[in-house]
């Protein structure tokens, strides 16, 4: 300041909605400043305008960044949005869920961040914790208090948590998936709903989840195409077996024959040349009796 040769300052600093300083705003003159509560309703106008201005510049930065380790998707996608929210609201710990199977009142973990590291995951009932509300109202904020609003989580009392946020995250046609939540050893300020980074990680979030489950529809679709034609010819083997070669009926009179010739010779000409026999000795005796009559 003495190198500006300035006589009179006046200055004010530049938060985000969760009361992180970005900066400072300053009005400086060479000259007294004749009337300090003019500078200061002056400044005070454009508090909010240059906050707004380094936060979107802010968000700019955060969101390529964002890009830039969600780029391979999957669960190292996941795993890097629950570590960069925490990081970017300042806050003890946030998490992914998703909604199991079929189910509405059971989600299982995805990833979870606790002071900057990944913790295990695993499943929990929604019903006593305050991510129930997030699945029916969408978004869910408790600035102070919300252990002793929701007693019997535990995470709660292990973290020593004050406040929480939580938003729903839902697909394109309005399918729930999840849900984002944020949990913090001290109050958190209103404002932190509104800001424009926790929405871009939970958008981003909702898609990596809707575009893991389109590839497990797609999968299972492909299970079923691969296994369809195999299962269409052990049906026909089993129920419609091939005809058996063509063979003209004397063809087969002589295969039986020569497969069983006892019974067929014998059923074929045994019968018919004892017949023959009875009639022609009762002729020749017809003969020998009228001759000697003779």
């Amino acid at each position: 300041m003495r190198e500006l040769g300035a006589s009179s300052f006046v200055g004010v600093t530049l938060c985000d909605g969760t009361g992180r300083a970005l900066g400072h705003l300053t009005l400086l003159d060479r000259k007294p400043c004749p009337d300090p509560e003019r500078w200061k309703a002056t400044i005070e106008r454009y508090r909010e305008r240059v906050a707004a201005e380094l936060i979107a510049r802010d968000s700019v930065r955060e969101l390529e960044a964002l890009l830039e380790a969600t780029r391979n998707g999957g669960a190292d996608a996941l795993r890097a949005l629950a570590v960069g929210l925490a990081r970017e609201l300042r806050a003890r710990a946030s998490f992914i869920c998703e909604l199991l199977p079929g189910r509405t009142d059971r989600v299982r973990s995805l990833a979870i961040s606790i002071d900057g590291g990944l913790q295990p995951c695993g499943e929990v009932d929604l019903a006593g914790t305050p991510c129930a509300v997030t699945h029916r109202d969408g978004l869910h904020f408790i600035d102070d208090g919300v252990h002793a609003l929701y007693p019997g989580w535990p995470p709660l009392k292990e973290l020593g948590s004050r406040g929480y946020l939580g938003l729903r995250l839902d697909a394109r046609d309005g399918t729930h998936l999840g849900h984002f939540g944020v949990l913090h050893d001290r109050p958190l300020s209103p404002a932190i709903a509104k800001l424009p980074i926790v929405r871009l990680y939970a958008e981003r979030a909702a898609a990596e989840l809707e575009r893991s489950h389109a590839d497990e529809q797609r999968a299972v679709v492909e299970r079923r195409r691969v296994a369809g034609p195999r299962c269409a010819c052990t049906c026909q083997s089993t129920h419609h077996p091939a005809p058996r070669p063509h063979r003209s009926p004397r063809r087969a009179r002589r295969i039986a024959s020569m497969a069983s010739p006892s019974s067929s010779m014998t059923s074929r000409w045994s019968a018919p040349r004892s017949s023959a026999c009875s009639s022609g000795s009762a002729s020749r005796c017809a003969r020998s009796r009228t001759a000697l009559r003779a």
